[in-house]
């Protein structure tokens, strides 16, 4: 008896799963078709704002170069006036001892390039200093600048 009713429950429990199994709805409503509808939108609309961001990152990268530009001018105008108060300035003291060349750099004059032809020559720093009437600080400081390379030393 217990195992014709545990048939019977058997029987009951499979009848309600079919039933259940034919009155359910696919997918819980949403078919493939709308799932891949969303996607494809969801992918566009990141897309536009892509795009979005991308224009405003450039226009904001062209306006950061053109300011750069602008303040890069404005600084080789304020070198170019600098080194021409220098080179006016140096010119009006007594003891001048750069000028301006063709170049638009600097270049010795006269006592600066003896300085560095009597030291060249062998002569020691104190002979050039008496030679020339520079201090010994002065001396070493050309010959240092032209030993590191400077061309205008």
């Amino acid at each position: 008896m217990e195992i014709l009713l545990m048939q019977v429950g058997l029987l009951t429990v499979g009848i309600i799963f079919i039933i259940i199994a034919l009155f359910k709805p696919k997918n819980d409503g949403i078919s493939e078709d709308k799932i891949e509808k969303m996607f494809e939108d969801f992918l566009l609309q990141i897309e536009i704002e892509n795009e979005e961001i991308l224009k405003k990152i450039k226009l904001t990268h062209t306006e950061i170069y053109s300011q750069l530009e602008k303040e890069l001018r404005t600084l080789e105008k304020r070198v170019t006036e600098i080194e021409s108060r220098l080179v006016t300035s140096e010119a009006t003291s007594t003891g001048s001892y750069i000028t301006p060349n063709d170049e638009n750099s600097y270049q010795l004059n006269a006592k600066y390039e003896e300085v560095l032809k009597l030291y060249n020559s062998g002569y020691s720093i104190d002979e050039v200093a008496q030679k020339t009437n520079i201090s010994h600080a002065e001396i070493k400081l050309i010959l240092g600048l032209k030993q590191k390379g400077y061309k205008n030393v």
